[in-house]
């Protein structure tokens, strides 16, 4: 089943407006809204049935970068915790505040594909991060 999330913002501000199974409903709030170019509605779809996202035969892994561009890939199972986010990275400091490590979780075919996939991912992420400040 697909829900549709309504969200606004950024960063600190971004936020949930609502959540609904009617898409219509959802693309209709965001047009009524979204008056200004400070406006900054928007729809992200998602699936609820986490299940299927592993019948295609892919796996699902995690990808830890280290800044010193160490990477290692582990195959997961599939898990429902709060902190299991599809393709999103997140960062961690270690120990030294100059030491950082990055993790996302993937789907791919193979170890190799999640490594490009995570390594992608983290680049992307890098890049947003060095933009904005």
């Amino acid at each position: 089943m697909k829900v549709y999330v309504v969200t606004e913002g950024c960063y600190s501000s971004y936020h949930i407006v609502f959540v609904t199974l009617d898409k219509e409903r959802a693309n209709a709030f965001v047009k009524r809204y979204n008056k200004t170019d400070y406006d900054d509605y928007r729809v992200e779809e998602y699936d609820t049935d986490v299940i299927k996202l592993f019948d295609d035969g892919r796996k699902l892994y995690q990808v830890w970068k280290r800044d010193n561009g160490a990477v290692r890939v582990y195959e997961e199972e599939p898990c429902y915790q709060d902190e299991f986010v599809m393709n999103k990275v997140k960062r961690y400091n270690i120990k030294n505040p100059k030491s950082v490590q990055y993790s996302v979780y993937v789907m791919a075919e193979d170890e190799e594909h999640a490594e490009k996939m995570g390594a992608d991912l983290i680049a992307e992420y890098m890049a947003r991060k060095a933009y904005i400040s």
